[in-house]
């Protein structure tokens, strides 16, 4: 299987503070993730793969249309557990993205995602409307 990625940016508020959309899928080894941090908020979905996540020291088993959200400056990684296809959705979201605004967009998702731990898990038939969303985009 050949590797997959789609990457699209939009400045939608034109603040020079673009907004990363990312959509990959292909064969991952282990070998290949490693801890890191980023200086932004980032938006994870996990589509498939023999894939869990570690995200600001918790370890999560993951279902397809799982949302990990990670806040900037917080350690995190994909845990590849063997070779795999491996398929998820990302956003990288600036933190000054929203700075201009009255209302912080991503407010309500960063303040749920603390009392679930970082992890966001809807019923399926949410997570099939989420996914169905993000192919389409």
């Amino acid at each position: 299987m050949e590797h997959f990625s789609h990457k699209q940016y939009f400045d939608l508020l034109h603040y020079n503070s673009s907004i990363l959309f990312v959509h990959e899928k292909g064969l991952c080894k282990p070998e290949n993730f490693h801890l890191h941090i980023n200086h932004y908020y980032e938006i994870y979905v996990y589509i498939s793969g023999d894939v869990d996540y570690i995200a600001d020291d918790k370890y999560y088993a993951l279902e397809q249309g799982d949302i990990i959200v990670i806040n900037p400056y917080k350690v995190h990684k994909a845990v590849v557990k063997s070779e795999c296809c491996y398929e998820r959705f990302y956003l990288l979201i600036p933190v000054n993205s929203f700075d201009k605004l009255t209302v912080n967009p991503l407010s309500p998702i960063v303040q749920l995602a603390p009392s679930a731990g970082c992890l966001i898990s809807a019923q399926a038939e949410q997570r099939q409307r989420l996914t169905d969303i993000l192919y389409r985009i």
